[in-house]
């Protein structure tokens, strides 16, 4: 199966395309890679510019992912499916954690396998093998063909019992999912803009004071904010950097509004971030 799965991540040619597929797999995976109890607190939820989003159902599990990351990064890595010429183009270098409610994310297929399956018309059938026929491959043909009915039977018994579909381009979605994977990509994009704006304007701003802005979730709020403070502080303790470019990486790395910010704080700070660079630069990281 999971010489099946590296093929398909081949002929996935789109980065996003093969996260999507790999958070999946991920998913599906999850008590095998892990073990049946840490599956019990815990879920893969994200999967973006390889970096794993985890859900874990209290902070003292979050901790215990902590604790234990590298054995399971390194874990989840070697669970990816090697594609079709033996290498993993998407590995995951990093993980981060926040707490949530832990869901069978799969119910909706259970319940959808459960129910009797719809058959599909000849004219579906006519459209997925003209797309099949085009493969250059005559191996891959049957198998892609399976594939491709067994995915629009599955589609058109979810919207004939169901009909949770996507409010944007109309697909059928599982449980909890409120938009297919490409509008929600485009949608987070949009969002992720609108929050890195909303910062920039107020970098003091808390997660719970950006929601009277915006409605987005911790997750990506966290993300944006914290690639924020990376670049800002980079150019914070540049030789060139203006005295605009030292007070915002300040204020948005310590949640420091213009009335509590000082010159003696700024010079502080930036003392600190210079002494952590030459650190790292100095131990080799």
């Amino acid at each position: 199966m999971k010489d099946f799965d590296g093929l398909v991540l081949k002929i996935l040619k789109n980065k996003e395309a093969k996260e999507h597929y790999i958070l999946y797999y991920l998913m599906k995976k999850w008590p095998e890679i892990c073990g049946s109890t840490i599956a019990k607190h815990s879920q893969p939820q994200r999967l973006e510019n390889n970096v794993l989003f985890i859900n874990t159902d209290n902070s003292a599990w979050s901790h215990n992912f902590l604790m234990m990351k590298r054995q399971i990064l390194n874990k989840i890595n070697k669970f990816i499916p090697l594609e079709k010429d033996k290498k993993r183009t998407i590995k995951i270098k990093e993980m981060k954690f926040y707490q949530g409610k832990i869901e069978d994310v799969f119910i909706k297929e259970k319940e959808v396998e459960a129910k009797k399956e719809v058959e599909l018309s000849f004219e579906e059938e006519k459209v997925i093998n003209s797309q099949v026929n085009k493969l250059k491959n005559t191996n891959l043909k049957p198998i892609f063909l399976k594939i491709m009915e067994k995915d629009k039977k599955y589609k058109k018994t979810l919207y004939f019992y169901d009909k949770n579909l996507c409010p944007d381009c109309g697909v059928p979605l599982l449980k909890n999912e409120k938009y297919c994977g490409p509008c929600g990509r485009i949608r987070r994009d949009k969002l992720r803009y609108k929050i890195s704006e909303i910062i920039r304007s107020a970098p003091w701003l808390s997660y719970n004071e950006c929601l009277n802005y915006v409605i987005c979730d911790k997750i990506l709020f966290s993300d944006v904010k914290e690639r924020m403070q990376e670049w800002a502080i980079l150019e914070a303790i540049k030789p060139t950097a203006t005295e605009s470019e030292k007070y915002f990486a300040v204020m948005l790395d310590k949640e420091l509004t213009p009335e509590n910010i000082s010159d003696e704080i700024v010079k502080k700070a930036l003392t600190v971030y210079k002494r952590r660079r030459t650190r790292v630069f100095t131990s080799g990281k």
